[in-house]
């Protein structure tokens, strides 16, 4: 079973249960294309099955993909994981060979697709409720233009 890392990312109203293999990598491509404040709220070996343990714990609470409310509920859930009560084997990573000019674009275009749903998803609340959408609009120009675009000319 291969062990990577579960992440745990915290935004304003929101949290985001994730696993990699590269966690530096992963949470700098979430925080190149979020437009909100994020925090690591920590980083513990599992695995993707543990991740999905994790996501159906909490599965009440999910905005989103690996997004879930910031509530009690889900906050035991990270504080149980990050105080070790899932424990895996934790057997080395093979390290991946990549280089400086070989970064992991596929994650940064996930997460720049993750991104812009969730803006369109308030867009539509925004609408509804006859509020502004003008930030929005900007935060998904920014994310076509400086992160989906360049990646796709990889």
């Amino acid at each position: 079973m291969i062990v990577g890392r579960i992440y745990f990312v915290s935004a304003p109203g929101r949290i985001k249960i994730g696993y990699t293999r590269q966690p530096d990598k992963r949470l700098a491509s979430l925080r190149a294309v979020d437009m909100e404040e994020l925090t690591t709220l920590g980083v513990v070996p599992g695995t993707r099955d543990l991740e999905q343990a994790l996501h159906s714990r909490v599965r009440a609470y999910q905005i989103r993909g690996e997004w879930f409310v910031d509530c009690q509920a889900v906050r035991e859930a990270v504080n149980d994981a990050l105080a070790g009560k899932y424990q895996v084997d934790e057997q080395p990573e093979p390290e991946a060979d990549i280089t400086a000019n070989e970064i992991p674009v596929g994650e940064i275009v996930l997460a720049a697709v993750q991104e812009s749903k969730r803006i369109a998803s308030e867009i539509q609340d925004r609408i509804a409720a006859r509020k502004d959408i003008s930030d929005l609009i900007t935060s998904a120009l920014f994310l076509a233009e400086h992160v989906i675009a360049p990646a796709m000319r990889v």
